[in-house]
């Protein structure tokens, strides 16, 4: 039989590089991507996506969503709240193409100084918030489901929250081997399937506490040790990457099944 595994924590990221929002359920689109999810993101002075990597302090600024707005709570700062379906105040938003070495641009929604005053009071620098144009959403990367599992979180270090690795699904399981997501061609429930089709290369961000904002450098070290053991030469991996092939929606506590590909 199958190892018993389950959906043991959601996650949503309203804005990417900033606290994720834990849900019972996850909702997708006809398209794959996961409502809510990455729909935002915070632009430096120049235009171009920033992350926790240059203002760790990004994990302090939570987001909340109701049905009609996007709420930003920050330690010691009033809330700001905006629309969900921002259409004004039409911009250009950069995000770096590592393949190319160049800059994409997309059609973004600026929040408007509110926001980017929070932003930046925040961080110590010049920040702007923005809601993604329907290009910019459907970017591949912007579009995959982040899975990450317990049991490898504790092979690198006991009580490794998982939040520092930006995950949508948690998974667990008393049988569950470590890793063993990373031999996954799918991951199949109850009215659904995931292809699950790449790991997730990792940078620095998983050296950011999700609680305080404070780096530990060691983190990324640990996380580039145990990748390098199972696969020595490639670079540092944790968790995978899935897109919805079945079904709309996954609900925590689900019983999954992990089809491998051996």
């Amino acid at each position: 039989m199958p190892p018993a595994i389950r959906v043991a924590a959601l996650y949503v990221h309203p804005i990417k590089a900033c606290a994720p929002l834990r849900v019972p359920r996850l909702d997708f689109r006809p398209d794959g991507r996961v409502l809510g999810d990455r729909e935002w993101v915070v632009l430096n002075d120049e235009g171009v996506a920033s992350w926790q990597g240059a203002h760790p302090e990004l994990a302090l600024l939570r987001p909340l969503l109701d049905a009609e707005e996007l709420v930003l709570e920050a330690p010691g700062r009033a809330q700001v709240r905006l629309p969900r379906q921002l259409r004004q105040r039409s911009i250009r938003a950069g995000f770096w193409n590592d393949k190319s070495c160049s800059v994409d641009e997309f059609e973004a929604f600026d929040g408007g100084d509110e926001a980017a005053a929070l932003l930046s009071e925040l961080c110590g620098a010049p920040l702007r918030l923005v809601r993604l144009g329907a290009d910019a959403q459907l970017r591949p990367l912007n579009n995959a489901v982040h899975i990450v599992s317990t049991p490898a979180l504790a092979e690198i270090c006991a009580g490794l929250d998982a939040r520092r690795f930006r995950a949508n699904v948690v998974l667990d399981g008393p049988d569950l081997q470590p890793f063993i997501e990373e031999r996954a061609k799918a991951m199949i429930w109850t009215g659904g399937r995931m292809e699950i089709y790449a790991p997730c290369i990792r940078c620095i961000v998983p050296n950011v506490d999700p609680q305080t904002g404070a780096v530990d450098t060691r983190v990324a070290e640990r996380v580039a040790a145990a990748s390098a053991q199972r696969q020595p030469g490639a670079p540092s991996v944790f968790g995978v990457y899935g897109r919805m092939r079945a079904g709309r929606s996954l609900e925590e506590d689900a019983a999954v099944e992990l089809e491998l590909d051996f």
